[in-house]
């Protein structure tokens, strides 16, 4: 059951310069409990030590916002795309 995680640019150089890793997880936090494996810088970016995703990064799996749905807990499946997504300011 393959599933890809897409990366933002500034997080890239903590896996490799990769934009996608491909993970055979069954939710969202079994898939960042890889990339951890992985890499712990990158993880380190996206989840605090409270085991929650940072407050500048909204993680979405395919299009639909995870706090919208189960948070870390969202169930994944067989071709479904998490994609990770840093919040962006200006003015």
């Amino acid at each position: 059951m393959e599933v890809t995680i897409i990366l933002p640019a500034p997080l890239r150089k903590y896996a490799g310069n990769q934009k996608k890793v491909f993970t055979n997880a069954s939710s969202v936090n079994e898939a960042f409990d890889e990339l951890k494996l992985q890499s712990t810088n990158l993880i380190e970016h996206i989840i605090d030590s409270e085991q929650q995703v940072r407050e500048f990064i909204k993680v979405f799996v395919n299009k639909k916002d995870i706090a919208q749905l189960q948070g870390l807990e969202t169930p994944l499946k067989q071709g479904d795309v998490v994609s990770i997504v840093p919040a962006f300011a200006g003015g």
